[in-house]
């Protein structure tokens, strides 16, 4: 799967909010580097470069507050320039140049800083000249520099805004000026200066006599009111011209302008545009007037507007933005050679008719839709070709192009507006800095903007709108009632940036400011959302709480308040739908447990009514006051209770990371007098401390004090699903639920790091959980890196959209998922291709479906269940859907059946088995046919659990169904196994001997079952014939010696694996020959387990070349029932713990007759329990102190801190305990764990098949006449069943956790019995009888059978009694038939037959070993051949035989 590490990730947003555009006459502008065209806009500290709408190149941050910014233009107009930019604060202008990094990926950085001689004097524009001149307009003066290199006087200073040197430059010369100036711009080429203060009707234009000294001849330009805008004319691209075939042709026919002719554009507050052109060299004027145009006029309709203060009649605001002819003509060609081979339009005609005139446009905008476009013959234009009067409009004539009364551009009344545009291909572009806090951007084709016919709402397309704060963001917060996502600052600005508003470029975009004047003057610490305009902002400062409207203005009078302001969270308190008309609750909290209310008015009320109350002691506190913790609650979340209507649930984390949960009811909050409140519930998290923290209804996520280890609890059962260490700090996470349309939610969870964000989502339970199938999954990543800001914060949005701040941007991602996104195992299990894009609410949704009944976790637990006939059922159906399966169909996951007929089917008495042909077939389509929903890895295991399921079938009738459980993990495993082994490690090893196949490792649970299984032999046997030789590591990894029951085998018995001592002959043989020469130090251990000292010195006398066999021979003939040979063997095993031989040091404890010492070492350093118990069981018995003590003092106590069920269950079981069994199975872990450090608990220390083990325990007290009530644990049942409910729908395995519930009976509590007594008197042990009777010699007994199992044999030795006996004893008065167990059905007379076959065939195959290794010795009396029915009440009877 994809790492949670931070990394460079596709930057998919939806939206993004740069910041709120500084108010300033030269906040943007646009730059064209290596032929891709930038936007720059200035917000606050921040200088945005954004590449399209919503690609954010880079963002820059600088101490001061910029004003003004200009990039150098390229000398030819293609995007050949220089790259170099100009940012001026009001103190230094420093000097970007741009730097190419990986994958050809342009940024810049700071180069070099301009210092202004008067530190009072304050930058007001920029503008540059030619080879790197740049013009800074200050308050005071007009200054010049050189940014070339090595030009005029430079210093070395260390810069503190990029934190490394700087070169410094000085002004090469400097002029004073009459007032504060606006407008200082160079002309094309460099050799005017226009400049114009704020108010001025006077602009003066500067002539430069020297470009070496600061020598100007000036000229004024009056007006006849206030100048609000001036700009030069753009020299025209040097382009080929396309003609309308689109073919490239020469310029014979092209319009050229002259070189040294400069043209000036203003705009004065008459509405007319004025255009100055330069004369020639002997013209008295500098610039004389060439032509004007009245913007008023040119729209007519607009309404005349009244001066409020006068009373007068005033003109309507007007806006413009120019277009050059060569960039009109460019763009016009390009439009008609796209349509070069069809019928001209009249809209085509008309542009063939503007082109022919080439004139600049200046298209007039009122801001409130209407636009007037008006063209005038280009000033110094010359035609190399004379053309004729009609095609040719005489120099200074303004003409009249198009109008439109629907223009989607819409301005305040009143609002100052700058523009820029430019020409790509076809399409005009037009920038729209608006001073009201927003820079849009239209786009639309020139053909439909210039038509006559087309529509208003056609000729201009929005591509973006940016705005956001004018500040670094302090926060996001999700707006309490709605869908909106407010972003905001200290001091008070805030504005949606995220939500229905936040896209439709209205007043509810805009950046609001809260009314401090009237509050406080004190930073805001959190700013929270309510989603109304009655009330739509709630405030905290450090000591104050206020209420703003959807304006900014303030709602009724500040109050002090007690609450933590910056970890406090708002909650809307839940209400009854038929309580009558009031207005909302907020209930704001700390993350220590304090809270304050906030009444709000309803919203047809004067909202000047809004109360602000602070809690009181007599309140319930949120947090119960009976749980104390040694650390404060360092995080709380109080979120709407999930199902309960007017409740909530409170959720806090102390700093020791516990989880604290606990629900009430939201009248506490309400002063009310029926309230109520449940116990609180305490989980562990197993990190330390929680610097980062988040919970909703059903999750909490923490992150420890080290800030990378992730935790995810679930808080109904306190399970910590989720554990991971990530690579990088986490900063903040957050979750996300929304409902799934189908009763669910679905969840996400958002985990932001410095310059990424992860977002994993919830998936089920993973029965073999590794580091791809982990309980929540990656399915996202979101990177700024290389944008140059850090993340402060993130929140939610609506349909999934995450919302991200860092400095004063906040980026808004999109609710899609790219498919390269996920990892190859999830991408595969949701069909996805790598190209392919869904919806992430989708994708977590798929993600939490249940399984399919055919999926291979399903078949699973199934089988494990004991429902082996209805997996087989499954299979077959499967393979006859998959028969005629092909492209494009659809495999149903329940095969279209209901859902009761399917638990039905998990009941049913099909027995039917899969044959041969059915086999072949099935793994034919599983090997060709690509299941739907399904990845390459669960396919695999689908192939591995079909094998299986066909294995085991066939020893259905030889096996019971404990026996059967633990088969089928042996094969599950083993063919798992084999999958992932290398062809390099199955070649041969010694000669043409070939390697034992290894054997998979057996845990706790599988050793339980084949510890409760009464037919070990048979399953003994099908082990070993896999596994031959039987090698110790075979033996340690199966378990052998925790599980197998018999200790001495009879004398008669058939097989040569019959008990604990013949098996560790069989080993003790396998080690001696495990290297070569034999070695019988190897085989030390094993003999001397089984007191066989002579045959171990025999073996040591024939050790030909053993450097060690003279010592040891001569050692083991001692008697070594004389003290001083014991403590001689105890010297040498020490000597051997010294040289790390362990196993040879505990073979000499042996020797000394110390076993306790021996298990001790076996256990500790060797870390072998399966040993350890098979040699403390076959030295000193299985009733021996040594045993008992090594289960009591070292495995239980580990299995119970360790919350090992299983392993607990297996320790009673050895201990014959049978209620601490029962109680270890289904109790909750809190019990099992009490009095113990509280640990963190995972939902695998609850797995539902301990109630397989339970339910046969109960069964088998419940036909020995002591009822269930005597394990003492029907008080735990129902939340077992309940509990391993859950985790099966988690796992998601709906059918199996229905068919629980539904199926399971409880015990009756009036049947319960204090008594431990029973009816003949004799004293009971653990509500068990000891009986020193097997159940199959109780069977034999009563049927006069003898079973091989437990036949008797002579020894030398009396056979020790074994615990597991006294455990499994069984009644033989019970006459009473039970039902058989779900599927298997013993009167069945198919089944009948097929147990009678797999007797026959076993008895023959203990014959032949029995011929086989009995040698000269007699022949055992074969079996007879027919299969017995046993007993009604044998409990047999329970599992199939």
């Amino acid at each position: 799967m994809p790492s949670l590490s931070p990394g460079v990730a596709p930057r998919t947003f939806s939206h993004i909010a740069p910041g709120s555009p500084t108010p300033s006459l030269q906040a943007l502008t646009t730059l064209t580097y290596r032929w891709k065209r930038y936007i720059l806009y200035i917000s606050g500290r921040q200088l945005n470069i954004l590449r399209d709408a919503t690609e954010l190149v880079q963002a820059l941050t600088f101490e001061d507050e910029l004003v003004a910014v200009e990039a150098e233009k390229s000398s030819d107009g293609l995007g050949n320039g220089s790259g170099r930019i100009a940012v001026a604060g009001k103190g230094d202008v420093w000097i970007l140049e741009p730097v190419t990094g990986e994958e050809n990926r342009v940024s810049w950085c700071k180069a070099l800083v301009l210092k202004q001689e008067d530190e009072e004097d304050e930058a007001r524009t920029l503008s540059w000249g030619n080879e790197g001149e740049v013009l800074v307009g200050g308050s005071k003066r007009l200054s010049l520099f050189s940014t070339v290199e090595g030009s005029g006087e430079s210093s070395r200073v260390n810069s503190t805004a990029t934190l490394k040197e700087l070169e410094e430059r000085v002004p090469l010369w400097t002029k004073e000026l009459a007032s504060p100036v606006a407008y200082a711009a160079f002309s094309p080429s460099a050799s005017l200066i226009a400049t114009c203060g704020l108010r001025d009707r006077l602009v003066k234009i500067w002539r430069r006599l020297s470009f070496e000294d600061a020598l100007f001849d000036y000229a004024y330009l009056p007006h006849p009111g206030m100048v609000t805008h001036l700009e030069w004319r753009r020299s025209d691209p040097a382009v080929l011209e396309v003609d309308d075939l689109g073919e490239r042709r020469g310029s014979v026919y092209s319009v050229r302008h002259d070189e040294e002719l400069e043209v000036l554009h203003t705009f004065c507050t008459d509405g007319v545009i004025r255009v100055w052109k330069t004369g020639g060299h002997q013209d008295v004027d500098i610039l004389t007037l060439h032509t004007s145009a009245d913007l008023v006029g040119a729209i007519p309709s607009s309404p005349i507007l009244k001066n409020t203060d006068t009373g007068l009649p005033t003109p309507p605001a007007r806006y413009a933005f120019l277009l050059t002819s060569g960039s009109l003509s460019s763009a016009i060609t390009a439009a008609l050679g796209k349509t070069a081979l069809s019928k001209p339009t009249h809209a085509q005609e008309h542009l063939k008719d503007l082109r022919s005139k080439h004139p600049d446009v200046v298209v007039a905008l009122d801001g409130r839709g209407r636009m007037s476009a008006w063209g005038f013959t280009s000033p110094g234009q010359r035609q190399r070709r004379p053309s004729t009067p009609s095609k040719s409009a005489p120099a200074g004539e303004v003409f009249h192009i198009a109008h439109t009364e629907d223009l989607g551009i819409r301005l305040e009344d009143g609002e100052n507006v700058r523009f820029d545009c430019w020409v790509e291909g076809d399409e005009v572009n037009v920038l729209v800095h608006g001073f009201e806090g927003m820079v849009q951007w239209w786009k639309g084709g020139v053909e439909g903007l210039f038509s006559p016919g087309s529509a208003g709402g056609e000729r201009l397309q929005r591509v973006a709108d940016w705005g956001g704060v004018p500040e670094e963001v302090s926060g996001l917060s999700r707006s309490i009632e709605g869908d909106e996502v407010v972003a905001w600052t200290d001091r008070g600005w805030w504005q949606i940036v995220a939500g229905r508003d936040s896209s439709e470029g209205g007043r509810r975009a805009t950046c609001h400011a809260l009314d401090t004047k009237q509050q406080t003057a004190d930073l805001w610490l959190r700013i929270a959302a309510t989603g109304r305009d009655n009330l739509a902002v709630i405030a905290l400062t450090a000591k104050f709480v206020a209420c703003f409207d959807a304006d900014g203005k303030a709602i009724g009078a500040r109050n002090e308040h007690s609450l933590y302001p910056t970890s406090v969270q708002i909650l809307l308190l839940p209400r009854m739908r038929d309580e009558p008309a009031s207005g909302p609750v907020y209930l704001c909290y700390d993350g220590r447990g304090a809270w304050l209310m906030v009444i709000a008015a309803p919203r047809d009320h004067d909202q000047s009514s809004v109360k602000i109350s602070a809690a009181d002691a007599r309140r319930v506190a949120i947090l119960d006051p009976k749980i104390s913790s040694t650390q404060s609650w360092s995080h709380t979340r109080v979120v709407v209770h999930p199902r309960k209507p007017r409740w909530v649930r409170a959720v806090c984390v102390d700093g020791n990371g516990i989880v604290y949960r606990r629900d009430m009811s939201s009248m506490h909050f309400l002063d009310q007098v029926e309230s109520s409140e449940e116990p609180g519930l305490v989980f562990h998290s197993g990190v330390r401390g929680a610097t980062v923290f988040d919970a909703i209804a059903s999750h909490a996520a923490l992150v420890g004090d080290a800030g990378n280890e992730l935790v995810i609890v679930d808080l109904k059962d306190g399970f910590v699903e989720h554990r991971q260490r990530l690579e990088s700090n986490v900063r903040q996470v957050q979750f996300s639920t929304a409902s799934s349309g189908t009763g669910g939610t679905r969840s996400l969870l958002a985990i932001s790091y410095y310059e990424s964000v992860d977002v994993m989502t919830e998936a089920h339970y993973e029965p073999h959980g590794t580091e791809e199938r982990r309980t929540w999954q990656h399915i996202k990543s979101i990177s700024i890196t290389g944008i140059g800001l850090v993340i402060s914060s993130i929140a939610w949005a609506q349909e999934e959209q995450l919302a991200i701040a860092a400095g004063s941007s906040v980026f808004v991602s999109s609710g899609v998922t790219i498919g390269k996104q996920l990892g190859e195992e999830l991408r595969d299990r949701l069909d996805l291709s790598p190209a392919t894009s869904a919806e992430t609410a989708g994708l977590a949704q798929l993600l939490k479906q249940p399984l399919a009944i055919w999926h291979p976790h399903s078949l699973l637990h199934m089988s494990l269940r004991g429902h082996m006939h209805a997996a087989i059922q499954v299979l077959r159906k499967l393979e006859h859907r998959l028969r005629f399966f092909g492209e494009g169909d659809v495999l149903h996951p329940t095969f279209e059946q209901e859902p009761s007929r399917l638990t039905s089917t998990l009941l049913g008495a099909d027995t039917r088995g899969i044959d041969i042909t059915i086999v072949s077939d099935l793994r034919a389509q599983l090997n060709i046919i690509d299941l739907p929903r399904t990845s390459i890895a669960e396919q695999t295991e689908l192939k591995h659990v079909f094998e299986t399921i066909a294995y085991v079938q066939e020893h259905i009738g030889s096996l019971d169904a404990n026996a059967l459980r633990y088969l089928f993990i042996w094969k599950l495993r083993t063919l798992q196994a084999s999958s992932v082994q290398s062809p390099s490690e199955v070649k041969l090893t010694n000669g043409d001997r070939i390697p034992v196949p290894p054997a998979p490792p057996m845990t706790y649970r599988e050793i339980l079952f084949a510890t409760y299984s009464t037919t070990q032999q048979p399953l003994l046997e099908l082990l070993v014939a896999h596994h031959t030789p039987l090698a110790p590591i075979t033996a340690r990894a199966l378990g052998l010696s925790l599980w197998l029951r018999e200790l001495h085998a009879p004398a008669s018995e058939g097989s040569a694996l019959a008990s604990l001592d013949q098996l560790f002959e069989s080993l003790a043989q396998s080690a001696y020959r495990s290297v070569y020469p034999p070695d019988p130090a190897k085989a030390a251990l094993y003999f001397l387990a089984l007191r066989k000292k002579g045959t171990l010195l025999a073996l040591w006398r024939v050790a030909v070349g053993n450097k060690e066999q003279r010592a040891t021979v001569n050692f083991l003939k001692r008697d070594f029932a004389v003290e001083e040979n014991r403590t001689a063997a105890k010297k040498n095993a020490y000597a051997l713990m010294g040289k790390r031989r362990f196993e040879y040091a505990a073979a000499f404890f042996l020797l000394a007759g110390d076993c306790k010492s021996a298990v001790r070492l076996l256990a500790g350093q060797c870390e072998d329990m399966g040993l350890a118990v098979g040699v403390a069981r076959c030295f000193a018995g299985d009733d021996s102190a040594v045993l008992r003590e090594l289960v009591e003092g070292t495995v239980l106590p580990s299995a119970r801190d360790e919350g090992g069920r299983w392993c607990m269950a297996w320790c009673y079981t050895v201990l014959q305990q049978p209620t601490e069994v029962a109680k270890a199975l289904i109790a909750p872990m809190r019990v099992l764990r009490e009095g113990l450090k509280p640990r963190a608990r995972y939902w695998q220390q609850d797995d539902p098949l301990t109630l397989t083990i339970y339910e046969n325990l109960r069964l088998k007290t419940t036909k020995s006449g002591k009822k269930s009530e005597r394990l003492r644990a029907e008080g735990w049942e129902y939340q077992a069943v309940l509990r391993s409910a859950r985790i099966l729908r988690r796992q998601g395995l709906l059918l199996q956790a229905l068919e629980l519930v539904k199926t399971w009976e409880f015990v009756p509590a009036g049947k319960r019995s204090l008594d431990n007594v029973d009816d003949d008197g004799k004293q009971h042990i653990n509500a068990i009888a000891e009986r020193n009777e097997s159940p199959a010699k109780l069977l034999g007994k009563e049927e006069g059978q003898t079973d091989p199992l437990v036949a008797t044999a002579d020894r030398a030795a009396p056979p020790a009694r074994s615990l597991l006996d006294d455990f499994d004893a069984a009644p033989v008065t019970a006459k009473k038939v039970d039902a058989p167990a779900a599927g298997l059905t013993p009167q069945d007379p198919a089944k009948s037959a097929r147990e009678a076959k797999a007797a026959e065939i076993l008895a023959k195959m203990k014959a032949k070993k029995a011929a086989a290794t009995a040698g000269g010795q007699a022949v055992v009396k074969e079996k007879p051949t027919q299969f017995d029915e046993p007993a009604a009440s044998s409990i047999l009877d329970s599992f199939g035989f």
